[in-house]
């Protein structure tokens, strides 16, 4: 799973992982806890998971059957690793206030002289 460092955590799944081989010990999916501190800062699940297709027999549909029937269970397991990209901005941008926060990072002149 390729996981970023980010704020708004409410937002996303939260990774916890171990030091050093970065297993993934558990998840925490939109912790509404975090409403009230948006500015916090951890690890969250970037929407990319690279998995041998042995690994879905672990899926399970009726724990959920969006992405929490696949990771859940992997995590359980101790099957999933993260893999840490601590220099990207990752946004969900399923809102319009999401997009609005993409829109305005991508237009700033820090953005835009990294890539230019």
């Amino acid at each position: 799973m390729l996981v970023v460092p980010s704020d708004n955590l409410s937002r996303h799944r939260r990774v916890e992982f171990r030091e050093p081989d970065h297993v993934i010990t558990t998840t925490h999916l939109k912790d509404e806890r975090y409403k009230a501190h948006p500015d916090d800062i951890a690890y969250i699940n970037a929407g990319f998971l690279i998995l041998p297709q042995r690994l879905m027999t672990h899926a399970d549909p009726q724990h959920s059957h969006d992405w929490s029937g696949i990771i859940d269970p992997l995590v359980d397991a101790g099957l999933m690793r993260a893999y840490l990209s601590n220099d990207t901005r990752y946004f969900n941008v399923g809102t319009p206030e999401e997009l609005m926060e993409a829109n305005v990072f991508i237009s700033t002149s820090q953005y835009n002289s990294i890539y230019a």
